[in-house]
């Protein structure tokens, strides 16, 4: 059977492990909000042409969504409607 070995903890360790962890924490999330921008965010727009492309391609989105949910809006009000 194995033995437990116990030692005191002091307040001094907990609060060392805590500021590693909180160290640790602060890295991860810096990493992962690195990644977050490498993933999602599109590269800054070299040329106007680009800019106008990227502004339009992100309001065509905008339109396609809305028009997307105003039609799924009319189906569940007449599904709705059949009840």
């Amino acid at each position: 059977m194995k033995k437990e070995i116990h030692r005191k903890v002091t307040l001094e360790e907990i609060e060392e492990l805590k500021e590693q962890k909180l160290k640790e924490m602060q890295q991860h999330k810096e990493a992962m909000t690195e990644r977050f921008r490498h993933l999602f965010i599109p590269p800054p727009a070299t040329t106007k042409a680009e800019s106008f492309i990227r502004a339009f391609d992100i309001g065509m989105a905008i339109f396609d969504g809305a028009a997307l949910g105003l039609k799924t809006i009319g189906h569940l009000k007449r599904i709705i409607k059949r009840r």
